[in-house]
């Protein structure tokens, strides 16, 4: 039976069709699908590339439905390797033919390879540009070849079948396993001016269950390495017809660097080191009314090694890590937020240029002005304002639970200053809670930073951000003042050579209220020591000074005090030799540039207490309000050094004390002032009283006393303007001062004590004035000069100067000496005329009472000024004293004539016999005849007897000398003086003036 089936009815036989079917199916399935599938991948890279393809093996297991490519290489025009792979597996799903939709068990791509380049201008790559080539070519050959009425039918079917393709609607697909395994991608990149290359290898990709028309969740997983430990993962789950997906995505170590050829065409910003990853969870899909849904959770990301450069300048931004954990995001809900936002390790190098602009930030380039563009833009603005007004989004909710910014640093250098500015912050560690959209919630922060050689500035408190207002403890440790000497000298030559600035308190701010602020504890200034200038001359120091109990509001000032103490201040005043004061250092004039470009000093500036409204009036500003309860000034000292002089003036105020207590800017307070210290070696300065220094109108109370100052620190200014040095003396002040609506009203009691002159000193600027002769006069008998100098004057006028007036007054004192000095010594004793000179009646020689009376309180004056001496010089006038003396003589002859005449001899007789005797008896007939008038014959007679006596001139000289003697004779023996007191000068014979006495003058001296 089975020899006929196969001999005489085979081909009736199922059995053998059935066989002969599968052995067809069998032939088909292994020879010439394979031929088939190596033709049609070959043919469609040729068509649609214009490049060729080699392929090692295809083969298909037509019972299991495997079909497997192994070996593919393709080739581009230059027969360069463009793409490739090891093998291309599909498992055929038939069952899936029950579901209408083509379906695999298994599609698994192994050691993918593409070559990607990217040409320069971004918008082409190698197989875009196959593509565009190709599809030339092929339509170029396709117009060659058809009519034009073949070409327009196949334009229209084409149009039609474009717009038959259209729909939206997506192939049914069905894959329960996709899986790219090994993949390497090389991209060659020259769209940004240079060739950049990036490898992503391996590259690994597989989903589960992914299909275009079932409507469930899909699971799928993504790897892909970019070498270097890049990895790019993703897994989850895709509803293709729902439109929504959930999953994870995560990205671990980006080299951020790789991205800098990208970023270059926008900025000049580069990433020269850094990596980047994250993680997050997402559920993002498309509703019904096509809104986007997406959530995200768990998100994290994390940084390290980051840099950030200009151009190619070194690094500005280098931090360590940046880390944000605990990431949420909902956009239906308008919500996001981070459980942790940490930067460690931030080094920030700031620097602004000489132009003031921070150097890391690149210039913004100007736009140019279009006038109609600009009304265009501010039309549709208001448009979209007026069409928006009334659907406003709800405003987006978000929260940060805590940001942290850990063991930081800031370099910073100031380059708008003559000498650039350059310190560092370290240690900066900042940390902020709870922060959220609510701009109105307090945000608890606390910041640490430690600013170069100095202690830790610490502050904590709160933070309002929509006001701005803070509250917060405050604490400066040991501040380094002179990290601030750069922009001190952009204001003064000063040099700070050390000092540091402590503070702690509370510190409050509102930028939105009109006080600004304010701040509530303990400032102190430590250390410091100032120079004048770049020589490092002294000029200014001290141990501490500190304000406690401090209270400041910001606007206007208002600063209160319970204590103000100010330890071992020490201030150096110097006059150079050019006349300049020091504390001109603490200050430097702007310059501001003339017409021609060159700078010149500014003449004027607007006062402080100035400001310029809108219309341009000019308002006072409020005057700050100071309180301080007390201030306390302990062991200070001022050196003043004056180089002008030759040598040159050392005065110093050393053991500075005391108090000053209630000193406020409220006119009505008066400052109680209590300050003692020494001067010089063992001189004491005293200032008590009451000032008021800080108000607008000064009110001054003060007593100044100084006792026992060394006159001789005074050499100098003596030496120049006297023109002598102080041999010795001390000196005492008495200063009483009151000022009160600008007046003056002062008193100036100057006591010197055993005060002298010493060696001339040669000076063009000596006064001519009897210095000496004034000391003299002043000095009493026990060594001293008491001389009180008041002054009072209005202080609003210009013209007046409390030192110009006592200098004024002084010299009136030493003109008035050399003018009129009995003046000064009659005021001792109660008389001021008439102790100049003493008068003698003509001819005689004896002091009558009267000028012994003057004689006896000129020698009483001058025992109150033994430095006086007296100066007589006799005179004789010789028309006076000659007369006198002849008349003398004559009578002495007549006494004689009258011995040998008799005593009944008359007048008559004597002159006739003295004329007679003369050898004139014949004048006497010339003389008038006593019959006709007697008067004159006797007259005439008594004339012609008194021309025969003769007074010689020597007779003139001796009673000039006898004058003088029993001037001198007086104050001596009569008044008790010294001898070598009075001083007795060569006399002279000289007509004086008087025709009835003869006036001697006296002179004085300074011994």
């Amino acid at each position: 039976m089975s020899t006929r089936l196969l001999t005489a009815r085979w081909y009736r036989s199922r059995v053998f069709w059935l066989l002969l079917l599968v052995g067809l199916y069998t032939l088909l399935g292994t020879l010439v699908l394979p031929r088939i599938v190596d033709n049609l991948l070959k043919q469609t890279v040729d068509e649609s590339l214009g490049w060729h393809t080699q392929i090692k093996e295809v083969t298909f297991n037509p019972f299991d439905f495997h079909l497997a490519v192994k070996g593919v290489e393709i080739l581009d025009e230059t027969d360069r390797k463009v793409a490739a792979f090891d093998s291309l597996i599909l498992n055929v799903d038939t069952f899936a033919l029950t579901e209408m939709a083509l379906g695999f068990e298994v599609t698994e791509l192994r050691r993918p390879y593409v070559l990607v380049e990217v040409y320069p201008g971004g918008k082409e790559t190698n197989f875009g540009r196959a593509v565009r080539r190709q599809a030339a070519a092929n339509d170029s050959g396709a117009t060659t070849s058809a009519s034009p009425s073949e070409a327009g039918d196949a334009s229209s079917t084409s149009d039609g079948d474009e717009g038959d393709s259209s729909s939206d609607e997506l192939p049914r697909l069905r894959f329960d396993k996709i899986r790219i395994a090994d993949a390497d991608i090389e991209i060659l990149d020259e769209s940004q001016g240079e060739r950049v290359e990036h490898r992503l290898s391996p590259l690994n990709l597989t989903l589960f269950q992914f299909a275009t028309y079932r409507d469930r969740a899909d699971r799928y997983q993504i790897s892909i390495d970019f070498g270097h430990d890049q990895i790019l993962s993703w897994k989850g789950v895709i509803n293709m017809v729902s439109r929504q997906s959930k999953g994870t995505l995560a990205l671990d170590n980006l080299q951020l660097a790789r991205l800098t050829p990208y970023i270059k065409p926008y900025t000049d910003y580069r990433i020269p080191g850094g990596s980047l990853s994250f993680e997050f969870h997402y559920d993002v899909g498309v509703g019904a009314n096509e809104a986007l849904a997406l959530d995200l959770s768990n998100a994290s990301l994390k940084t390290e090694g980051l840099a950030v450069a200009l151009g190619e300048n070194a690094p500005f931004i280098e931090l360590s890590q940046l880390e944000m954990t605990g990431g949420v995001f909902n956009l239906s809900e308008r919500l996001g937020g981070l459980d942790r936002l940490a930067l460690e390790g931030l080094h920030l190098s700031a620097r602004r240029d000489p132009q003031g602009q921070l150097a890391f930030l690149p210039p913004t380039p100007e736009q140019p002005h279009d006038p109609e563009k600009d009304a265009s833009s501010d039309s549709e603005r208001t448009t979209q304002e007026e069409g928006s007004a009334g659907d406003a989004p709800e405003p987006f909710r978000w929260k940060v639970g805590g940001v942290s910014l850990l063991n930081s640093r800031l370099d910073w250098r100031d380059e708008t200053l003559s000498n650039p500015a350059t310190f560092a912050v370290s240690d900066v560690n900042l940390r902020v809670r709870n922060l959220s959209d609510d701009l109105a919630a307090s945000l608890p922060f606390e910041l640490r930073l430690r600013p170069e050689d100095s202690g830790e500035i610490h502050l904590a408190g709160a933070l309002q951000p929509d006001s701005g207002e803070m509250n917060a403890n405050l604490t400066v440790d040991a501040f380094q003042l002179k990290t601030l000497q750069a922009y001190v000298n952009s204001v003064s030559l000063a040099q700070i050579r050390q000092g540091t600035l402590t503070l702690a308190g509370e510190l409050a701010l509102a930028p939105k209220s009109s006080e600004l602020g304010r701040f509530k504890g303990r400032v102190a200034l430590g250390g410091v020591d100032v120079a004048q200038d770049a020589s490092g001359e002294a000029l200014l120091s001290w141990q501490d000074v500190a304000l406690e109990g401090v209270a400041v509001q910001f606007a206007p000032l208002v600063l209160k005090a319970d204590e103000w103490v100010i330890d071992s201040p020490q201030v150096n005043l110097a006059i150079n030799e050019q006349g300049q004061l020091n504390l001109g250092a603490l200050s430097k004039a702007p310059a501001v540039s003339s017409a021609d470009g060159a700078e010149s000093p500014v003449t004027r500036q607007v006062p402080t207490s100035e400001k310029s409204t809108e219309s341009g009036e000019k308002t006072a500003a409020a005057a700050p309000d100071i309180q301080i309860a007390k201030m306390t000034l302990r062991q200070g000292g001022l050196a003043f050094t004056d180089q002008t002089y030759e040598p040159a003036v050392d005065i110093e105020l050393r053991d500075f004390e005391g108090e000053i207590v209630n000193l406020s800017s409220d006119p009505a307070t008066r400052s109680k002032v209590d300050l003692r210290g020494g001067v010089g070696e063992y001189g004491k300065l005293t200032l008590k009283g009451s000032v008021n220094p800080l108000s607008e109108k000064l009110y001054t109370d003060m007593r100044v006393l100084l006792k026992r100052f060394d006159m001789t620190e005074l050499s100098p200014y003596t030496g120049r303007y006297v023109g002598n040095v102080v041999e010795k003396g001390k000196m005492n002040l008495d200063l009483s001062y009151h000022i009160e609506n600008d007046r003056l009203k002062a008193g100036n009691q100057v006591l010197l004590q055993k005060f002298s002159l010493g060696e001339a000193v040669k000076s063009e600027q000596a006064t001519s004035l009897p210095v000496d002769l004034a000391i003299a006069l002043l000095t009493d008998g026990q060594g001293q000069i008491d001389v009180d100098l008041p002054v009072e004057g209005d202080l609003t006028d210009p013209e007046f100067r409390v030192g110009k007036v006592i200098l004024s007054a002084l010299g009136n004192l030493i003109t008035k000496a050399a003018t009129s000095p009995f003046a000064l010594i009659g005021g001792l004793v109660g008389e001021s005329d008439g102790l100049d000179e003493v008068v003698f009646a003509p001819g005689i020689s004896r002091l009558d009472e009267a000028q012994v009376a003057h004689l006896d309180q000129l020698a009483k004056a001058l025992e109150q000024r033994p430095a006086l001496g007296v100066e007589v010089k006799g005179l004789s006038d010789p028309g006076l004293d000659q007369a006198a003396l002849q008349i003398l003589r004559l009578n002495k002859r007549q006494e004689a004539i009258r011995a040998s005449l008799g005593d009944n001899a008359t007048e008559h007789d004597l002159l006739v016999a003295l004329v007679t005797e003369a050898g004139l008896a014949s004048s006497l007939h010339s003389l008038p005849d006593p019959k006709a008038d007697s008067d004159a014959y006797h007259i005439a007679l008594k004339q012609l007897a008194q021309s025969t006596v003769k007074v010689e001139k020597s007779a003139l000289r001796k009673l000039a000398a006898r004058r003088a003697a029993a001037i001198q004779r007086q104050l001596v023996d009569g008044n008790g003086l010294e001898p070598d007191r009075v001083f007795v000068l060569d006399p002279v014979v000289k007509g004086q003036g008087s025709d009835t006495k003869v006036v001697i003058p006296l002179a004085l001296h300074a011994m």
